[in-house]
């Protein structure tokens, strides 16, 4: 293992765990251990070990809980990790923390609300669906929002199922036809980067409620 690879472990084996706690304390600042432990934490999490990932970003918020760079992205990446493992409750808890934190670290950019906007939606939490939009509209005035498809991708389809469900017709067919749009999307837009931030496979059930909004036909958009 490279002597920068010891925090990006896709394995988590006793011996793992053993290494990465022992590199992690001759590692020199609060700082460094912080932003050590909430990368192995995402690591993990890209392979589907929550658990590992979750006691990981506990350790970093309890032990360096004054880190302004890794507290508001470790706190958003809780909260995902516990909407995978299918723990709603403690996810909706989970991201309310780091929309706190936003508010605490205002500089620091996580995107927590579009992801919690699409955990309300994919989890169906009718009760919410006012807080979702409004997480939409505060990520959109944030400088440089919405850079990638994927991003806009997710914005769209959230307003576009959400505007259905409610009987808004005509708003949920132009924001599933931007749904539509930004998933076909083949390039980024980034020259040197042209596969970054594309929408990749769509969740099933996400991908059978936008296909039961009807596209607007030309005729209808002229």
């Amino acid at each position: 293992m490279g002597r920068d690879d010891w925090h990006r472990r896709t394995t988590w084996t006793e011996r793992d765990a053993e290494e990465f706690q022992a590199r992690l304390k001759r590692s020199r600042g609060d700082f460094s251990k912080a932003q050590s432990l909430r990368i192995q934490a995402y690591h993990l999490a890209e392979v589907g070990n929550h658990e590992a990932a979750l006691a990981l970003l506990d350790q970093q918020l309890r032990d360096y809980p004054g880190e302004s760079v890794a507290t508001p992205r470790s706190l958003l990446q809780r909260a995902e990790s516990l909407a995978a493992l299918d723990r709603p409750d403690e996810a909706i808890a989970g991201y309310r923390d780091a929309l706190k934190a936003r508010e605490e670290f205002p500089n620091i950019l996580t995107g927590v609300e579009l992801s919690f906007a699409w955990f309300i939606m994919v989890r169906k939490l009718a009760p919410l669906y006012d807080e979702a939009l409004r997480l939409l509209q505060d990520r959109e005035l944030h400088p440089g929002a919405l850079m990638f498809p994927a991003e806009r991708f997710r914005l769209a389809a959230i307003r576009a199922v959400i505007a259905w469900e409610r009987g808004e017709v005509e708003v949920s067919r132009r924001f599933a036809d931007l749904a539509r749009q930004e998933a076909a999307r083949e390039h980024s837009g980034l020259r040197y980067h042209p596969d970054l931030g594309l929408v990749g496979q769509i969740d099933p059930d996400v991908a059978a409620r936008l296909a039961a909004i009807p596209a607007i036909q030309r005729g209808e958009a002229e």
